[in-house]
């Protein structure tokens, strides 16, 4: 039998599960009320459509929703929870407030919780107009929780909605590594470099949705 080492794909793991982190810690430091992973310049937000990535609050509104982003800014997460689900009670179908409300899941790091933000995820990419976000945090959050099978088939999806960030790129890698998808794992790291073409073909493409 042949055993292959996991210790880089648990190195990447590692840095990715920071990465998410820190994407959702972009919520404290955004300008304007709605609009906490938003470009520094309106080239830049025009490139991210292109590509497929958006804002996910770009479209949310609603006081309560402002409130909960303003207690995350202010590093209340216990308030933002509160307010976040007092929120979805009366509207349930509010991407953007899924979307928070997973990230404040998964911040806290333990088993039910992870849970809770992968639930969170799949409510926020039901219901929210982003495609690429919702994917993204979900494989991440399911790499997290050992899930590598699920991860794999998010991260395909978020790398499909921005074939070009590199972020999805690298965890796509870590996932199909933890999958036992080796060929593809070297595909992915392999693109992540690649911004511009002529790039390396993409076999995620062809995975099933």
């Amino acid at each position: 039998m042949r055993f292959v080492s996991t210790a880089p794909a648990r190195q990447r793991l590692g840095r990715l599960c920071a990465i998410s982190a820190v994407l959702a810690g972009l919520t404290a430091c955004a300008s304007g009320p709605l609009s906490p992973m938003s470009s520094a310049s309106g080239a830049q937000t025009a490139s991210d459509a292109q590509r497929g990535t958006t804002d996910p609050f770009e479209s949310a509104s609603g006081a309560w929703l402002d409130e909960a982003l303003l207690a995350w800014r202010g590093g209340a997460f216990a308030q933002a929870q509160a307010r976040l689900q007092d929120g979805l009670h009366r509207h349930p179908r509010a991407g953007a407030a899924h979307l928070l409300l997973a990230a404040t899941h998964q911040l806290q790091g333990d088993d039910a919780n992870l849970d809770l933000a992968g639930a969170g995820y799949a409510l926020a990419q039901r219901f929210g107009a982003d495609v690429f976000w919702p994917s993204f945090m979900g494989g991440i959050t399911a790499l997290q929780r050992q899930q590598p099978a699920e991860a794999l088939s998010l991260l395909s999806e978020a790398v499909l909605a921005d074939p070009s960030n590199v972020m999805a790129l690298e965890a796509l890698s870590a996932a199909a590594y933890l999958q036992g998808e080796f060929g593809l794992a070297q595909a992915a790291a392999q693109a992540a470099p690649c911004r511009s073409p002529p790039c390396p073909a993409r076999p995620w493409a062809m995975r099933p949705r």
